[in-house]
């Protein structure tokens, strides 16, 4: 995604040129206009096109130089003075200003976290783009990659924004802690699966309309591509199911949703939303064939599964703490064992049953049935990955499926939800410990210095082996 920026990076340095030269005309300043100046006109000017244009090392150390000096000017001190002045914490003596690395570092993680916010052409691109720097890697998660990343070379890391990102991240000490396309996170879920699980939880919202907030419940999708929901007065309402609202007026459901439940990050956060923990009401009236394992560690109700099933096993390495696994404490989700296919119509047939899973132990939904229903959702014309996520639920919970027949007869079956328990190796996993080792000898490693002789030691060298031939002789 970078684009040709020659013509962009000589403008950002000519344009922190001239600010430096303003202030160094201009020594009637007073310190703070001028500290004014440098804040309003440097960072901007830096920040608008940083992560969206490729900065070389050599000419990142120019704009951090023209930086400094316009920072010397403001100051009034010699060119000479010695940049550590400027650079270091306050605690530690410094003035602790602000330089082009930390400007990058805020506009690179802002690019990105405005690129994935909404389910477009551009959250896409940085999907690609993620899965690119942890396969490239081989790292499970991006706390992994900022560590990656600081054994890479500045040129490296720029051939692709996340791995640029982290290694800014791993230069500064930051660790940024962030999942920007876990399945289960509320910016993560496609739009329309948001829609069905709100209108599965008859999820109420607040919208402001005709200058009151009232209180609204989402009911059905319109085909328009709107979410209808009902006012305590019986009104009707149709909120946008995609990305922003294009007009004045209603906000769109994900706008609602983050004016309502401001502080919520994960689906199970939201009420009424699913969630992989169970109650212990609801442990304590499971049933007697329920697999000896399952309720191990589901001693909350706040964390959700945050792997898919694909990812889970028992391949934990005990040299690996929580954090460099990813996130502590992943409970297990309910699971059903079946996969459909979407055809041109919009329906969904049966295309594949897991050996082993409650969906071919049943024996009830032969292979090619239309899947019609999941509880009492429709499930025509919603994507696949809306009935992955209505098919998962909590462990033992009971999951009704109608599906039509090849004859036409439709029926209802009913599922019980278990665990995925199917051992899988984590390659990021597998190369951990080659990962620290070379961490480990690059940072104990000290090149060998060569001397050079000195000036003279050669000729001498050579004179005294003459003279020891002339005695042999």
């Amino acid at each position: 995604m970078w684009l040709d920026s020659s013509a962009q990076r000589r403008k950002v340095i000519d344009g922190a040129i001239e600010v430096a030269s303003y202030l160094r005309k201009n020594e009637d300043l007073r310190i703070d206009q001028a500290l004014k100046v440098v804040s309003m006109c440097l960072p901007p000017l830096f920040s608008f096109s940083a992560p969206l244009i490729r900065w070389p090392e050599a000419y990142f150390k120019i704009l951090t130089a023209v930086w400094l000096r316009a920072y010397k000017n403001t100051w009034n001190i010699g060119c000479s003075t010695a940049a550590c002045l400027l650079t270091f914490q306050r605690e530690n003596g410094g003035l602790q200003v602000k330089l082009p690395l930390a400007t990058l570092f805020d506009s690179m993680w802002g690019n990105l976290e405005r690129c994935h916010q909404f389910d477009d052409g551009t959250r896409q691109m940085m999907r690609l783009a993620y899965q690119e720097a942890l396969t490239d890697n081989a790292c499970s998660n991006l706390l992994e990659l900022q560590k990656e990343a600081g054994l890479l070379s500045w040129n490296k890391v720029g051939e692709n924004e996340f791995t640029f990102a982290c290694y800014l991240a791993n230069k500064l000490k930051i660790e940024v802690v962030w999942e920007p396309f876990n399945e289960y996170a509320i910016s993560s879920t496609r739009n329309f699966t948001l829609a069905t699980l709100s209108i599965k939880a008859g999820l109420q919202l607040s919208v402001q309309i005709w200058g009151e907030q009232v209180s609204v419940k989402c009911l059905s999708i319109e085909a328009a591509g709107f979410i209808v929901t009902t006012a305590d007065q019986g009104q009707l309402h149709s909120l946008q199911i995609d990305g922003q609202s294009r007009s004045p007026g209603l906000p769109s459901l994900r706008e609602a949703i983050a004016t309502t439940y401001g502080a919520a990050v994960w689906l199970a956060q939201l009420p009424g939303f699913p969630s992989a923990r169970l109650t212990a009401h609801e442990i304590d009236h499971r049933p007697a064939g329920v697999t000896e394992g399952t309720e191990a560690g589901d001693d909350s109700d706040e964390v959700i599964d945050l792997t898919s099933p694909n990812e889970r096993g028992s391949d934990v390495d005990e040299g690996i703490s929580d954090d460099e696994q990813g996130n502590p404490d992943m409970p297990t989700r309910g699971w059903t064992g079946s996969k459909t296919t979407r055809l041109n119509d919009g329906s969904h047939r049966v295309i594949k049953l897991v050996i082993g899973s409650p969906s071919a132990t049943s024996g009830d939904i032969p292979m090619g049935e239309e899947r019609t229903h999941v509880d009492d959702i429709e499930v025509s014309n919603l994507p696949i990955e809306s009935i992955d996520v209505l098919l998962s639920g909590p462990l033992d919970s009971k999951v009704r499926l109608h599906l039509i027949s090849l004859g036409g007869v439709g029926r209802d079956v009913f599922l019980n939800r278990i665990a995925w328990d199917k051992p899988s190796i984590s390659w990021s996993r597998a190369v951990y410990p080659l990962r620290t080792r070379r961490g480990s000898w690059r940072n104990s490693y000290s090149p060998p210095t060569a001397r050079l002789p000195r000036r003279g030691q050669k000729q001498r060298s050579w004179n005294s082996s003459s003279s020891n031939k002339e005695k042999k002789s």
